[in-house]
Formats: structure tokens, sequence, C-alpha cells
């Protein structure tokens, strides 16, 4: 499975590229969710924007492509490598690679809920979505976009690191947060 993502995550990396070397916005192509087209929304879900690098620093626009070199991995309760990862583990070693200056990260679903900034309203590419389930932070992700987000699922028609929308099930009602890496890096943090 990894080796049929190489092509679309290098495709995406060199318009990425392009896009921060130009200063040029540009309209990033995800995989597709629950095997929809490339360019297919499901019936019902609005298309609520594009990325512009133009709004975001380089330090959270590097967080995408990192998170989606991970597509395709199965998920392991737990795990924290390429054999498996859970949902924490997989947003650990994204921001590890993608964002070392700013860590420490938490390991937990729970920790992450509490890491960073607070973000009131949608989120941007980058934040770190914390989802609930009466009360208790159960799961935790990657944005893409306002409505995308990039996560390892344990659970449903699709497991492993994944694309989803937030108007897929229930993900919206469950969503309990959204967190923003901290305004500085940590001086004190160890390169991960």
């Amino acid at each position: 499975m990894a080796a049929a993502l190489a092509a679309p995550v290098a495709a995406f990396e060199a318009e990425f590229a392009t896009g921060v070397a130009t200063g040029v916005a540009t309209e990033f192509a995800f995989p597709p969710a629950r095997g929809l087209e490339w360019n297919e929304l499901p019936r019902g879900i609005p298309d609520l924007g594009k990325i512009d690098p133009e709004i975001w620093d380089e330090s959270r626009l590097a967080i995408i492509p990192a998170a989606l070199k991970w597509l395709g991995t199965p998920y392991a309760f737990g795990g924290f490598g390429p054999e498996g990862l859970d949902c924490s583990g997989f947003v650990y070693r994204v921001l590890a690679q993608a964002a070392a200056p700013f860590g420490p990260f938490p390991r937990s679903s729970e920790s992450f809920a509490r890491f960073g900034a607070r973000v009131e309203g949608e989120p941007d590419p980058g934040d770190i979505l914390v989802f609930a389930r009466e009360g208790a932070i159960y799961h935790v992700a990657i944005a893409l976009s306002k409505d995308r987000f990039i996560h390892s699922a344990s659970e449903g028609d699709r497991t492993g690191v994944i694309i989803s929308s937030l108007y897929e099930g229930h993900w919206a009602a469950r969503l309990a947060g959204v967190r923003r890496l901290p305004g500085e890096p940590s001086p004190s943090s160890p390169g991960q």
C-alpha cells in the first residue's frame, strides 16, 4: 500500500514546494475519502476552501506533507512506528518530524487536548483536532483544511492512517477542540 501512495505524496510535495517557493497560493488535491475520485466530494459535504500557503507559516505547513507520508500505515493500539500507529502516536510522530522545535509533544489524546494554544472557530491546516465521547477525550487528528483531517482510525470501514471529513459520521458532533502549536519554539526541546 505504501508504494502505491509514493507517487501521490511526491506530487503533493512538489506542488507544495512550488507554492511555498513562489508564494503563489495553490489548490492541493488530497487523496480520496472512502474510495471517491481525487476531485470528488461525498454527497452533501461542502467544500470549505483551499489551502492558501500565504497565510500559514512554514513550520505549520511542513506538518501536512509529513502527515501525508504516513497514509496507509496500519492502526496498532499503542503503536508508534511504521509497523502501526494509534492516533496519538501518529500525531506525535508527525509533529516530532515536522515541528520538533515546538516540542516536546504529548503522547496521549488527553494530553494533546491541553497542548499548545486553544483555537476559537474553524481549524487551519496543521492544527490538532481533539474528539470527545461523553465528555472524555478519545481521539486526536491533524487538520488538512477546515473540514478534512488525517488520523489513525481504529474502527469503521477504513482503519489505519486515513483522511476523513468532519461531515462524515459523528466527527463534527464529537469535535471537542482545536489546538495550535505554541507561538514560539521551546528553547528546551530536544531535537526529536
